[in-house]
């Protein structure tokens, strides 16, 4: 008998310069391999819906404009400060449109986090740096560790 996957968590972006950021950090994440934990890519918010069925926990990684290149975030939805971000999406519906599409659709799951990392200029030009590949791996082991305690109760 198959097990069934009940968490998820998506990176959201494309293969181009920093908007790869959220695939390489699930990337990593699905190489760790945290149990229990179906790691999936994303080229548009709006396949997030797709996967918010019959899960208990979502996590999205994506990247945002923001002052701090580099920075990690971890907010939990609902969260004002999600709204409030300059996503990197040049798909129509970002990520908060999305997540209140599936909350209205009754959908998503009862834990949504999200993990954004900041970057600046043009998300989609140029290519990752050694110094952008060693932030992705950082976030990554984060994030899996933060997953790990989450699965087994603890707070984070």
């Amino acid at each position: 008998m198959s097990r069934v996957i009940r968490r998820v968590v998506i990176g959201i972006g494309s293969p181009h310069g920093q908007d790869a950021i959220g695939w390489r950090i699930v990337e990593c994440l699905g190489r760790l391999g945290i149990d229990d934990v179906a790691c999936e890519l994303a080229r548009t918010p709006s396949e997030i819906l797709d996967r918010c069925e019959g899960i208990d926990s979502l996590h999205l990684v994506d990247a945002c404009i923001g002052p701090d290149s580099g920075r990690l975030h971890q907010l939990q939805w609902p969260d004002e400060q999600i709204v409030a971000m300059r996503w990197t999406s040049t798909h129509g519906i970002d990520v908060p449109g999305v997540l209140q599409l599936a909350t209205e659709l009754g959908i998503l799951p009862a834990s949504v986090t999200i993990w954004v990392m900041e970057c600046e200029g043009n998300p989609v030009e140029g290519a990752l740096s050694s110094a952008w590949t060693q932030r992705i791996e950082t976030a990554a082991d984060w994030i899996a560790r933060a997953t790990a305690r989450a699965i087994r109760g603890e707070i984070f």
